[in-house]
């Protein structure tokens, strides 16, 4: 219970904590946590009146959902973000797999270090160059840049490889000459980060060694699937697309 942790002490005038952990404190994001709830609680009062609840963004402390309301679009003012392209000739888990990679919510070596998690090593499992960040798993491993490199002569509309994923988009949105390429170039770009993501998931569990062009023909396989049914283009044939896909659509 709260009241069993935090003690006042009277004569110091100052809250006391008396913790009483099951378990040590992990380092990483529980240490920051404790440490910013003793930040939070320096310099707090208590009184021997009842508790109440009180909302410090209200005036004299009263709530109401509108004052909610317009505190919420104050703060969305100064964070503005660049807005996400939803694709429906993707499947949704592929679309939140993209959209958590453009947030850095990927749980890399790296991510889960700092989330506290006991991991062996720290380092790619694949080209045992660099610390396991998002980034580099995806734009700056040997195997991805291949990967990236082959991408951009079967794909044909890109001509700076990407080393984030907003360079990605850029990169897309600039070869692209209308809405329609656009979309058909951010849903490879999409398969080609999952297809990264699931090689270096069998590289961690399975131990298999990540080969760009095993990567590559299932990025044409999945691609070509995904895209004749969900963007009904019945008229695609397989020797067609891997050659070039935007022609190979009419585009």
């Amino acid at each position: 219970m709260v009241n069993q942790r935090l003690i006042w002490d009277k004569n110091e005038r100052k809250i006391i904590f008396s913790w009483d952990w099951r378990r040590p404190i992990r380092r990483g994001r529980e240490t920051n946590a404790l440490g910013k709830l003793v930040q939070l609680t320096e310099g707090v009062k208590l009184h021997e009146r009842a508790d109440r609840w009180r909302w410090k963004n209200g005036v004299e402390g009263k709530f109401s959902v509108g004052k909610l309301r317009k505190y919420i679009a104050d703060q969305k003012q100064g964070d503005v973000q660049e807005s996400f392209d939803w694709i429906n000739w993707v499947p949704l888990k592929v679309n939140c797999f993209a959209w958590r990679l453009k947030q850095s919510r990927i749980p890399v070596m790296c991510k889960l270090a700092n989330r506290g998690v006991n991991v062996e090593t720290k380092t790619c499992q694949i080209c045992q160059q660099e610390e396991e960040e998002v980034d580099h798993t995806f734009f700056r491993c040997s195997h991805a840049v291949e990967v990236w490199n082959w991408f951009s002569s079967w794909y044909g509309l890109m001509q700076v490889l990407p080393t984030s994923f907003k360079s990605m988009v850029e990169e897309i949105r600039k070869g692209a000459g209308d809405m329609k390429t656009r979309k058909l170039g951010l849903a490879l770009a999409y398969i080609v980060l999952w297809t990264i993501w699931k090689t270096r998931n069998g590289a961690v569990f399975k131990k298999k060694k990540a080969r760009s062009m095993n990567t590559a023909d299932e990025i044409q396989q999945m691609s070509f699937n995904w895209i004749k049914t969900r963007a009904r283009f019945s008229w695609l044939k397989w020797c067609d697309w891997g050659c070039k896909p935007s022609i190979s659509c009419n585009m």
